[in-house]
């Protein structure tokens, strides 16, 4: 791909940003990165220089059999990850999910940003998880602090949204995930989408967070869909975007430049 892409002659005006927002650090993210935990080898490819963070996944781009793999790889990168050049997050398994504390356990160390949380529903859950990472952080010895970003993915989550977005310090970040989210609802079009695309907006800036996160784009993705679905996203609100393919990463840049 080109790294010269043409976009719209009149970008979408950023709106002015909060003291607090300001001071999160995942305020400038644009692009997402995903990279599954058991193929770090992907990290050997120039593209992914693009991406403003990397996420390493151990949710639902890792199969069963390589749960542990996953986890053992990403942890020893985290332990040996002293000049960081991007954020780094990483997604976790739900909170019912087996594999959650052992997540938790092998992530905590100071290559850490912030942990990407799935299927976010309840204060209880995020305060829970939070008191998790202050334990880990003292038993690994991180000093840096370690934040959440909260993936909303049910009907549950969204509705108990503004509680989620202040449930903790800790909480940097909301994102939307539409795949589960829409299954969870019966939605079949962005027209049924927009209520909470609009309100993960509205609680973000609410609550002082940056803008959140756009769904991730498939890395099959057109580019004329993804330069029409990402310039909805900044339309509505949204500062950035998590993607699976690199060759994504200058294009999402580009449109979502702060």
């Amino acid at each position: 791909m080109s790294d010269l892409i043409s976009l719209p002659e009149h970008p979408v005006q950023q709106k002015p940003k909060s003291i607090l927002e300001e001071l999160s650090p995942l305020r400038q993210i644009r692009s997402y990165l995903y990279i599954p935990g058991h193929h770090l080898d992907i990290l050997e490819s120039a593209e992914i220089e693009s991406a403003d963070a990397i996420v390493f996944d151990l949710e639902d781009l890792v199969p069963y059999e390589y749960k542990n793999i996953a986890r053992q790889a990403v942890s020893n990168y985290l332990k040996t990850y002293t000049t960081p050049k991007q954020k780094i997050l990483v997604r976790i398994n739900g909170s019912d999910s087996p594999h959650h504390n052992q997540d938790l356990q092998a992530i905590i160390h100071s290559g850490l940003t912030a942990i990407r949380v799935p299927k976010s529903e309840s204060v209880e859950q995020i305060q829970l998880l939070a008191r998790k990472i202050d334990f880990f952080r003292d038993k690994n010895k991180v000093l840096n602090c370690i934040g959440l970003q909260l993936m909303i993915e049910s009907a549950v989550g969204l509705d108990n949204l503004e509680k989620l977005a202040r449930a903790s310090h800790l909480v940097w970040s909301l994102g939307l995930g539409e795949g589960d989210y829409t299954h969870d609802l019966g939605i079949f079009d962005d027209e049924g989408l927009l209520f909470a695309r609009s309100k993960l907006v509205l609680s973000s800036r609410t609550a002082n967070l940056p803008p959140p996160v756009q769904v991730t784009a498939l890395p099959n993705t057109q580019i004329d869909d993804l330069i029409q679905s990402t310039i909805l996203g900044k339309k509505l609100g949204f500062a950035s975007r998590s993607l699976l393919n690199p060759q994504h990463l200058i294009l999402i840049n580009q449109i979502y430049n702060h």
